[in-house]
């Protein structure tokens, strides 16, 4: 086959009426590898490798954790009762009541430390009025600030409207508020 293949030199494509011949190039059968070469045989390709029990062991290990997980994720509430007294006894604190209105309420139970600090303003009235006047001299000064920052002219620059410039664009002042 490869002697056919040199016996005929490719024909490159010509203009109309010609009948040049131009051979692109020659194969050389001392230089080129035979087909049987490249195509190795692995004779450890077709054998099957069984897992050893230890791998099966992890795997079942991996796959009870994985399930113990998803189970954990899809049922985020539900807590396991201990064995050594009954559900009924460990959750009797967190069952239903009949009525809000009519049942006994601690009303400091399980709330926050920081609670107990909110709950001893005695004149909450007078709080609001000394908390809302603080925030009006905090608006002030900083109002402040800002009129005395748009003042100073290394904060503002000059924007034409004709979006080239130059001297002979419309301008007006762009007044720049730095924070």
């Amino acid at each position: 086959m490869d002697a056919d293949m040199s016996a005929k030199p490719p024909v490159a494509p010509t203009a109309a009426g010609q009948d040049e011949v131009l051979v692109l190039a020659m194969a050389d059968s001392a230089v080129q590898e035979g087909l049987r070469f490249e195509a190795e045989y692995d004779p450890f390709a077709s054998e099957q490798t069984w897992p050893t029990n230890e791998e099966i062991a992890e795997a079942e290990a991996e796959a009870k954790k994985q399930r113990q997980e998803e189970e954990n994720m899809t049922f985020t509430d539900e807590v396991d009762a201990p064995v050594d007294r009954p559900a009924r006894v460990r959750s009797a604190r967190y069952r239903g009541m009949k009525s809000l209105r009519t049942s006994a309420w601690d009303l400091k139970q399980s709330l926050p430390l920081d609670y107990a600090r909110l709950f001893q303003v005695e004149d909450f009235a007078m709080v609001q009025r000394l908390a809302l006047a603080r925030g009006k001299d905090a608006e002030r000064a900083m109002k402040g600030q800002l009129r005395r920052k748009s003042q100073d002219p290394a904060d503002s620059f000059s924007c034409f409207v004709d979006g080239i410039g130059g001297r002979g664009g419309l301008g007006f002042r762009c007044i720049i508020l730095s924070w």
